[in-house]
């Protein structure tokens, strides 16, 4: 259960340097980890600690989402400046030739 949170852990510490691909591996063995953990009933004994690691998970979850919009818009608008580059570029040779 622990392994979780580490994972979860990492993939916020790979998003805000950057590395999306490694983002993207830890999703899918999050998604194996949370898969194996709710794959049978959680024992009423281990009902309080469960709770408290989905917390954990979601919260850290909410950090590494808002991370990704910042990334999202930072690329969109580093896309759009290469665009209207092009079109300045483009419409430069255009008359000056």
């Amino acid at each position: 259960m622990h392994e979780l949170v580490t994972q979860s852990r990492d993939m916020l510490k790979y998003a805000e340097s950057g590395e999306w691909d490694k983002v993207s591996e830890g999703e899918a063995r999050r998604r194996e980890l949370l898969e194996t953990l709710f794959s049978e009933p959680v024992e009423p004994r281990d009902a309080g600690k469960v709770d408290q690691i989905i917390r954990e998970v979601l919260q850290l979850n909410n950090l590494l989402e808002s991370i990704t919009v910042s990334a999202c818009e930072q690329t969109k608008s580093v896309s759009q400046t290469l665009v209207s580059g092009r079109r300045a570029i483009k419409q430069y040779a255009e008359h000056s030739g």
